[in-house]
């Protein structure tokens, strides 16, 4: 929308523009503002009484058993284990 006009400006995760950078012709038509400080990406979330150390090494796996081509076609190295301190350190944006 914001190449077509109908749109001021958009925000979007950094996995997202890139993947539009590398398909979609528009986004030459753009211009990048700002960048926000990394963040934790999306948690891969399971009821509390699943093995979480099995879906971790099941996660992993899968990863590992990716391409180099596939892995670069997703944005995707590879999973790390965070805790849930590195999520609640991103703080809030202000109010409006």
């Amino acid at each position: 929308m914001v190449a077509q006009g109908e749109a001021d400006f958009a925000v979007l995760d950094v996995i997202s523009w890139k993947l539009m950078q590398r398909y979609d012709d528009f986004t030459q038509e753009l211009t990048l503002v700002d960048l926000t400080s990394p963040t934790p990406a999306l948690p891969f979330i399971s009821a509390r009484y699943q093995d979480t150390i099995r879906i971790q090494k099941a996660l992993h796996n899968a990863v590992q058993n990716l391409t180099l081509g596939q892995r670069e076609e997703l944005l995707l190295q590879g999973l790390v284990a965070l805790s849930q301190s590195f999520y609640q350190a991103v703080p809030n944006p202000p109010q409006p």
